[in-house]
């Protein structure tokens, strides 16, 4: 009995008491949107720039790095942690001491994701910032836009470099090392995104995170930008732009997919601002071909024979992945993730783009806006 009291006042014991607090915390807090906003721009987004600063000081990713070492020495731990169960005493007590420490460190993990990432979902993100309010839209604004991307395409895709079948040859390393740059113009319009960009970690597992439908990821607990670079290039500028979103404090997936079509379009780079644009065209014929199959064809069959090859080549690419287990483990996992911060929509937010596509963009087709 002294020994299950000794337990119950163990580091353990107030370690997980200060967890649950913690979290408790956090719970409470998130409904309070002043409380929110105070947190998210005094604390959790100049946390995250300045361990984001540190970490690009390495050469390679801080975040696989650590997810390599917690690999390595959490088997190891296990090994030695079962040796001991089976030839050592107590064996009730060590089997709760193993759950006590698994737990905290899965709480320790999410508490400080909360702390660092999760409260950015609930103040104030992009729209409420900058004032951009998503619409609806008809179907046909929504063709009108859709039909403005195709003719951007027209402009651009003749600005990148091809090879013998039209297929996007643009180099990875061209367009990581124009990175840094493509958000100076949004930068000058919206100073609240103001951050200096460092080039976006390549993921060495690229290959694993298609098999998972990632094409990036944000890391809060090392401030870095991950890119999936097994994937096809022509979505790589797009995909670099909405992780460089996420480094500016901004979680909802919708706004980022938003900033990386606008930062791509608007950075002065062509081969950015090809891919912003065939971004944008992909949500908004995906939104236009479940409104009016007919109105979608029509405009999606004048489409240059170049940029119809570069979404053929991302399709098939990608279709290979769909319904692979891993993919529906992880999505289906990650959508539950998005709920839990309160994006109701879960992966289906990423589509919502839509609606802050047309509250940009109809104002300029209808020359109420440059």
């Amino acid at each position: 009995m002294k020994r299950w009291k000794a337990l119950c006042k163990s580091k353990l014991c107030w370690w997980l008491v200060v967890n649950l607090v913690l979290i408790a915390v956090f719970e409470i807090a998130k409904t309070n949107r002043t409380l929110m906003n105070f947190f998210t721009q005094e604390i959790s987004t100049p946390v995250g720039k300045a361990i984001g600063s540190v970490s690009y000081l390495f050469p390679s990713s801080v975040m696989e790095t650590l997810y390599v070492t917690a690999a390595g020495v959490g088997m190891i731990v296990l090994a030695r942690f079962v040796v001991d169960l089976v030839s050592k005493p107590q064996r009730l007590k060590r089997l709760l001491c193993g759950f006590l420490v698994v737990c905290n460190l899965g709480l320790s993990i999410y508490a400080g994701f909360c702390g660092l990432w999760g409260v950015q979902y609930y103040g104030d993100g992009f729209s409420e910032l900058s004032g951009l309010e998503p619409v609806g839209g008809t179907t046909e604004e929504l063709a009108y836009v859709m039909y403005y991307f195709v003719w951007q395409l027209h402009q651009t895709y003749d600005q990148v470099e091809r090879d013998e079948n039209g297929l996007f040859a643009v180099s990875q390393e061209e367009i990581l090392a124009d990175a840094p740059y493509v958000y100076d113009w949004v930068e000058s319009q919206y100073p609240f995104l103001e951050h200096d960009d460092a080039v976006p970690r390549s993921m060495a597992f690229s290959q694993t995170m298609s098999e998972m439908n990632f094409t990036g990821v944000y890391s809060p607990f090392t401030g870095e930008a991950h890119l999936n670079v097994a994937s096809p290039s022509c979505l790589l500028p797009a995909t670099i732009a909405h992780e460089l979103g996420h480094l500016r404090g901004i979680a909802p997936e919708d706004e980022c997919n938003f900033l990386g079509v606008l930062a791509s379009v608007t950075s002065g780079n062509p081969v950015y601002e090809y891919s912003g644009y065939l971004s944008g065209y992909i949500y908004l014929s995906n939104a236009l071909y479940s409104r009016n199959y007919e109105l979608w064809y029509a405009i999606a069959s004048q489409l240059p024979y170049e940029v119809t090859v570069d979404l053929n080549d991302n399709t098939d690419y990608w279709s290979q992945y769909k319904t692979t287990p891993v993919a529906t483990v992880s999505q289906g996992t990650y959508d539950a993730f998005l709920k839990n911060y309160g994006q109701t929509d879960g992966i289906q937010s990423y589509g919502m783009v839509v609606d802050l596509l047309l509250a940009y963009y109809l104002p300029v087709i209808y020359g109420e806006s440059a």
